[in-house]
């Protein structure tokens, strides 16, 4: 994956290479909260993209090395991540990804590490 930024003039400027190559389905990314020392602050980068039927996150920390980490890999029978949000509820990451079957799977990142949820037809 490619992470580029918008340089002053107009530019993109290619700031990391990272992770798996050959994907065929999008990354979902978002700014969480995390890493953010103010309500104003920024916070990390975090992704999630499926490969090999798996689902991968990876954050990137804003404040410290910049450099994108892989954190965790869950899911099973997964072709791509839908939705990518941090929720109200104890700012835990949730995500929705479609599965091999056509479903949509619920998956949730609490203090204890990714969890699944609900599969919604």
């Amino acid at each position: 994956m490619c992470h580029y930024a918008l340089a002053p003039g107009g530019v993109w400027q290619q700031l990391a290479l990272f992770g798996t190559s050959n994907l065929n389905n999008a990354p979902c990314m978002i700014e969480g909260q995390f890493g953010a020392t103010a309500e104003l602050d920024f916070g990390n980068f975090e992704l999630c993209v499926a490969h090999d039927g798996e689902i991968q996150h990876w954050f990137r920390d804003n404040h410290g090395s910049q450099a994108w980490y892989q954190t965790a890999t869950f899911g099973q029978g997964i072709t791509r991540v839908v939705a990518l949000l941090e929720s109200s509820f104890g700012f835990d990451l949730e995500v929705i990804a479609q599965t091999f079957d056509g479903h949509h799977q619920h998956f949730w990142r609490d203090a204890s590490g990714w969890n699944t949820g609900v599969t919604i037809n």
